[in-house]
């Protein structure tokens, strides 16, 4: 076999791992009674900092609103919110469930105590899971990752790609440099169109958050 042929069988393969991936991942995505809300954050950061805090009561609030919650599954707020789902008695969470969605050689060696955990082996199938199958997405603090997916998700918004997902970031102090240079620095140089201004909320009101979404979630996904 040349390298042509080698490269292309290579990738053919990879092609066909990712396929059976996804799949398995909307099984099991699918397995969580809608409404959905992803939460998105840093695995790092201070532990058991007012953040984690915070993402782990608000994911305890959507438990007792029949919420279901998606993470990326690893450490930091990820588990947090996991293990404030959890904190729920089962019988309070009128059947919503929890879901961890990793990445295989990221945090794939962490074992989450708080939700069941699916890997996916790249961030494609991961973010696809996320953006196809959430209602709502709630951006707590984090790092380069964290922002990724946020923009991700902002680009997708911005093509109309996925309308019906609403987007908060919780933590105003923290997004304060990211809020400001998005609306007093490309807003009006029109780097973003002024059409794009409300993509995303910022909010830091935990009780008001969960009442919004519960009151405009879409109905159930098939």
């Amino acid at each position: 076999m040349n390298k042509n042929n080698a490269t292309c069988a290579t990738a053919f393969f990879s092609m066909l791992k990712s396929t059976w991936y996804l799949m398995r991942g909307i099984r099991a995505v699918r397995r969580l009674p809608c409404p959905r809300v992803t939460f998105f954050g840093g695995t790092y950061g201070q532990k058991d900092s007012e953040y984690e805090k915070k993402a782990h009561n608000l994911a305890a609030l959507f438990a007792r609103h029949g919420v279901s919650v998606m993470t990326g599954g690893g450490p930091g707020m990820m588990q947090a919110a996991n293990c404030g789902f959890v904190s729920v008695p089962e019988s309070d969470r009128r059947s919503a469930k929890a879901l961890g969605i990793g990445v295989q050689g990221i945090d794939d060696t962490f074992r989450n105590p708080c939700a069941d955990v699916v890997h996916m082996p790249n961030f494609f199938t991961r973010k696809f899971l996320f953006t196809h199958y959430s209602d709502a997405v709630v951006v707590f603090p984090g790092g380069i990752g964290t922002v990724d997916e946020l923009f991700d998700l902002l680009n997708l918004r911005k093509h109309s790609v996925i309308n019906q997902i609403t987007i908060y970031l919780v933590g105003s102090d923290y997004w304060k440099l990211l809020v400001t240079w998005y609306t007093n620095v490309a807003l009006p140089q029109e780097f973003i169109k002024a059409q794009y201004a409300g993509l995303f909320r910022v909010e830091d009101d935990l009780e008001r958050i969960c009442n919004e979404l519960c009151n405009h979630l879409c109905g159930p996904k098939t």
